[in-house]
C-alpha cells in the first residue's frame, strides 16, 4: 500500500443560475438573435408582397432620357455586380485563411441581407427617387407597418436595394483603412482624438462616392434638407446631413469593432463568445451575429434620415428627370 495519504479529489464548483445564464448570454448569442429576428421579419415581408403580386417590374418610364445618362445607369449596375464578384472573392479567401469566419464575411452578408430596409428611405413620404431605367421591381415597402408613402416606387435591385447593399462594404474598407494610417501616424492617440479624425475621414469618403453616383443620373434626394445642402433646389443637390448620417451609422460602428479587433488581436466585439463554439455552430452565429449588426447600423440610418427629411426636408426640385419621377 502507498504510505501517502491520499489526495483529496478537489470539491467540483457548482455555478449558480446566474453565472451560468451569464455564460450563455455573449454578444455573440445577442447579436445572433437579432441576426435570426430580422431574417424572420425579412421573410415575412417578402412573403407578404409576392402574395400580393408586386413582384414585377414598375411601369418602364416614357421620357426623353439621354443615350449617355442611359449607359451611366447601366454601367453602375454592372460595377455593382463586378464589385459583388471582388468582394465575395475577398472574404471567401479570408476565411479560408483564418480557418474561421470572418468579421468582413459577416458583415458583407449582412449587409447584403438587410436590403430589406431600403424602402425605409421613403417610409413617410418620398424623400429619394430613382432611375427607372433600371433592373427593379415594385417595392415591397408598402408590406412594412406603418408605410404610409405614394404607392408605385421602383427598388433598384443592382442600386439602391437588393445586391447594391454590397457596395456599403467600400465605405467600411475605405474608412478602416484611413483610420489604421491615421493610428499609425499618431499612435499616441486614444479614440478621444482617433473617433473624431476617423469620422472626418469617413465624410469624405461618403462625399466623394456619392458626388460620383449621384452624377450619373441613379437616383436623387427628392426630400433635401434647408440647410448644410449644397447646389439645394437642384436635383443633384448634395445634402451634406445625409452624408453625415451615412458616415456615423452605417461605416463607422463597424470600423471601430473592427480596428479594435486587429489592433488588440482579440476577437471581433459581436464575435465574443463564439470561442466556445466549434465547427458550424462557430460560424453560424458569426453569420447571425454579422446579420444582426449591420441591420442595427441600417436601421439606425434610416431612423435618423426619416427624421432629417420630416424636419428640415423641402420640396422636391424642380428639375428632377422624369425619368425619377415616381410612375
Amino acid at each position: 500500500m502507498d504510505p501517502r495519504p491520499a489526495t483529496p479529489e478537489p470539491a467540483r464548483q457548482q455555478m449558480s443560475p446566474v453565472e451560468a445564464r451569464s455564460r450563455r448570454i455573449t454578444p455573440a448569442t445577442v447579436f445572433a438573435t437579432l441576426g435570426a429576428l430580422f431574417l424572420a421579419l425579412q421573410a415575412w415581408i417578402f412573403i407578404r408582397w409576392a402574395a400580393a403580386g408586386d413582384a414585377h417590374a414598375v411601369p418602364s418610364a416614357h421620357d426623353n432620357i439621354s443615350a449617355p445618362r442611359e449607359a451611366a445607369v447601366w454601367a453602375v449596375q454592372a460595377v455593382v455586380v463586378l464589385l459583388a464578384a471582388v468582394y465575395t472573392w475577398i472574404v471567401v479567401r479570408q476565411c479560408r485563411r483564418t480557418g474561421q469566419i470572418t468579421f468582413d464575411a459577416a458583415l458583407l452578408l449582412g449587409y447584403v441581407l438587410a436590403f430589406w430596409q431600403s424602402p425605409l428611405f421613403n417610409y413617410r413620404a418620398l424623400s429619394i427617387v430613382v432611375n427607372r431605367h433600371t433592373v427593379n421591381v415594385a417595392t415591397w415597402g408598402e408590406q412594412i407597418p406603418g408605410w404610409h408613402s405614394p404607392p408605385g416606387q421602383p427598388e433598384t435591385l443592382l442600386g439602391l436595394s437588393g445586391l447594391g447593399f454590397v457596395a456599403l462594404m467600400t465605405w467600411v474598407w475605405i474608412q478602416a483603412w484611413l483610420t489604421i494610417r491615421i493610428s499609425r501616424r499618431f499612435p499616441q492617440w486614444g479614440w478621444g482624438r482617433l473617433l473624431p479624425a476617423a469620422l472626418a475621414a469617413g465624410f469624405v469618403v461618403d462625399w466623394a462616392i456619392e458626388a460620383v453616383w449621384g452624377s450619373t443620373g441613379f437616383f436623387s434626394y427628392a426630400t433635401q434638407p434647408t440647410v448644410l445642402t449644397l447646389f439645394e433646389g437642384h436635383w443633384y443637390g448634395m445634402p451634406l446631413l445625409y452624408y453625415a448620417a451615412v458616415t456615423l451609422f452605417i461605416s463607422t460602428g463597424a470600423v471601430v469593432i473592427r480596428h479594435q479587433a486587429q489592433a488588440r488581436g482579440t476577437v471581433p466585439y459581436i464575435f465574443r463568445g463564439t470561442e466556445l463554439l466549434t465547427g458550424r455552430a462557430s460560424a453560424a452565429v458569426r453569420l447571425l451575429a454579422g446579420i444582426g449588426l449591420a441591420n442595427i447600423l441600417l436601421l439606425t440610418y434610416f431612423a435618423v434620415t426619416l427624421l432629417i427629411s420630416h424636419f428640415l426636408g423641402g420640396p422636391m426640385p424642380s428639375d428632377t428627370p422624369g425619368y425619377m419621377w415616381t410612375p
